[in-house]
């Protein structure tokens, strides 16, 4: 369990395969960027995000996971770090080329830059619940994440720009198109701030009642011997599976009218009584006032964060049964479900043709983005894990 970054060989072989790569997805992102060309940067990114290939845990606002750069054909490893810690949220990019990772250990050092070349920077002290959260870079190089009650705004030089008192950590936080930085705490609020001075702007919380799903057994053995603060494995884990807390996702935001969407717990519905949850959209005024927009059932369990279409008119997420929706971004209503893909704790990746990709059972699966038909999948096999269950595979490096 550590950091690791690799280095593109430098094979001139390979040059006709990326030029086959730079048409294939070079050309989509640029008409991506040509769809939404009023709300969106060259990078696909909206304005306050740091314009670099990987600014916050899903790419972009509309955690699409999809990078408009062609990826290195052969790689080799550079350097390592962090090699007695967990990582497990994605590295993040800023403007001047500084890497940000989060660990959760129990010594406090759990916010960590780089240089591109391995160099330490600095780190700060941090709690250990920061681990589950990639750290959100501005444009100006300013860095934001989130403890179990503080939200944290640091320069990228380490200086500590503000502090902010939450209820409950984000999994991770977010830009709105106007600027504001916030999220939606695990506990079920809706917060916006303001970048410069970290004066609370806004905040809504959603109704009761909230009937989370029980969190799995743990495994035995995992994140222990140093790796993870001991008292937050249990809740890290249980949020991989969307499960134990209200709200388990990293929100999206559409680039097109700055609404927010979250997946999140709901109510006991029937008889007898049957968990359900929830897609919420919330409006964001100019002025940063929060307004629900809709709130739609789903199934319970949610593992995954909600990924935005390239056109912004859809909002796709998985429940914990493996079913995945595809709704309509202005209603809310529920357009098509693909069912029973098989466990899914993984969200929806987006590719700039709208196709939608996520794990399921094993395999990888695609599926056309207007009526959800399912279009094909990949099986790999995966080495013999260590402490395994389904799909979430858990290998302890030697």
């Amino acid at each position: 369990m550590k950091l690791v970054m690799k280095a593109t060989k430098n094979l001139g072989a390979k040059l006709l395969a990326l030029a086959l790569l730079s048409l294939l997805f070079i050309a989509p992102a640029v008409a991506l960027a040509e769809t939404m060309n009023d709300y969106v940067t060259d990078y696909g990114l909206t304005e306050f995000y740091a314009q670099t290939a990987w600014p916050t845990v899903h790419r972009d606002s509309r955690n699409s996971d999809f990078s408009p750069f062609v990826a290195p054909v052969l790689t080799q490893e550079k350097w390592t770090a962090l090699d007695n810690a967990a990582v497990i949220a994605s590295v993040t990019i800023g403007p001047e080329g500084n890497l940000y990772v989060t660990t959760g250990t129990s010594t406090g050092d759990n916010l960590h830059a780089f240089a591109s070349d391995g160099t330490p920077l600095w780190s700060s002290n941090l709690h250990s619940s920061v681990v589950g959260s990639s750290a959100i870079v501005d444009k100006d190089g300013d860095v934001y994440l989130s403890t179990f009650d503080q939200l944290c705004a640091f320069h990228s030089n380490g200086a500590e720009k503000w502090r902010s008192p939450i209820s409950a950590n984000f999994v991770t936080a977010i830009f709105t198109v106007t600027g504001y930085v916030g999220g939606v705490t695990i506990d079920g609020k809706v917060l916006l701030f303001n970048r410069d001075n970290g004066a609370l702007v806004s905040q809504y919380s959603f109704p009761p009642p909230i009937s989370p799903v029980p969190p799995p057994p743990l495994p035995p053995g995992l994140w222990e011997q140093g790796l993870m603060d001991p008292d937050i494995i249990l809740p890290v884990f249980a949020g991989f599976f969307g499960t134990g807390v209200p709200v388990a996702n990293t929100p999206s935001v559409n680039p097109l009218n700055n609404r927010i969407y979250i997946t999140a717990a709901g109510p006991l519905v029937g008889t007898p009584p049957q968990r359900r949850g929830y897609l919420h959209g919330i409006d964001v005024t100019p002025e940063g006032n929060l307004n629900l927009a809709f709130s739609t059932l789903m199934g319970p369990g949610s593992g995954t964060s909600p990924a935005i279409s390239p056109d912004g008119s859809r909002v796709y997420a998985s429940d914990g049964g493996g079913n995945l929706y595809g709704f309509n971004a202005s209603t809310g209503i529920t357009e098509w479900i693909l069912w029973n893909t098989g466990p899914n704790f993984g969200s929806p990746s987006i590719g700039p043709d709208g196709t939608i990709y996520c794990l399921g059972s094993s395999k990888f699966l695609s599926s056309a983005p207007i009526s959800g038909k399912f279009s094909g999948c990949f099986r790999k096999q995966s080495p013999e894990p260590s402490g395994a269950r389904g799909l979430l595979h858990f290998i302890r490096e030697s």
